[in-house]
């Protein structure tokens, strides 16, 4: 066998499919990398709502008519947590009267590869939990044609018959998770809670 001329070294040919995988590879990842980007954008799940009214105005008439007159004027809160932005107002009996009515929206965004509703499902599972074991003697209740799910918990502070009620209900439309809750004796009905919270779902637009 004759020896290469002297300076050069024999020539290494790149095997045909190393060069397949050359030109594949980096298309591959750039299509990966633009299915996962549209993924977290939320473009292969179901339609989720991006904004939620303020619950002060959006249901002040219909709250303080619920509650009961006289009441004050609802006090708004909001908070912005963890992908989760909240939305609170409370009404107030107006003294020497007692009890009080409050509605919050949360509005659960797509985070870390997980919908907006999965987190809101997960909401409405531990607001469940929460609220069956406290105050005792609580009821639970599953609602039918209100929002994707909804439940109703009905619940007396301590066991006499004059104690303090305090009735909930937590409904899910999409990503967004609505927590109506009245204490007093007496309050508002549950079927006036029932109505406020559909009328608060009516409000959430998803798409």
């Amino acid at each position: 066998m004759t020896p290469p001329p002297y300076g050069r070294g024999p020539r290494h040919r790149l095997p045909t499919a190393g060069k397949v995988f050359l030109v594949v590879f980096p298309v591959v990842m750039v299509a990966w990398f633009l299915v996962l980007h549209q993924w977290n954008a939320g473009a292969f799940s179901a339609p989720e709502t991006k904004t939620v009214p303020d619950p002060c105005l959006a249901l002040g008439g219909q709250a303080q008519q619920a509650l009961g007159a006289p009441s004050v004027a609802g006090t708004p809160g909001t908070k912005d947590i963890g992908g989760i932005r909240t939305s609170k107002c409370t009404w107030e009996k107006a003294a020497p009267s007692t009890g009080s009515l409050e509605v919050e929206y949360s509005l659960h965004r797509r985070s870390q590869g997980r919908s907006g509703a999965d987190s809101a499902r997960t909401e409405v599972d531990t607001d469940v939990r929460v609220d069956r074991i406290f105050p005792s003697s609580t009821t639970v209740t599953n609602l039918a044609n209100l929002g994707d799910e909804a439940h109703q918990l009905v619940g007396r502070f301590g066991d006499t018959p004059g104690g303090l009620v305090r009735t909930t209900v937590v409904a899910r439309r999409a990503n967004v998770v609505i927590h109506a809750q009245s204490t007093g004796l007496p309050g508002p009905t549950p079927d006036q809670l029932k109505q406020l919270v559909a009328m608060a779902l009516a409000g959430i637009k998803t798409g």
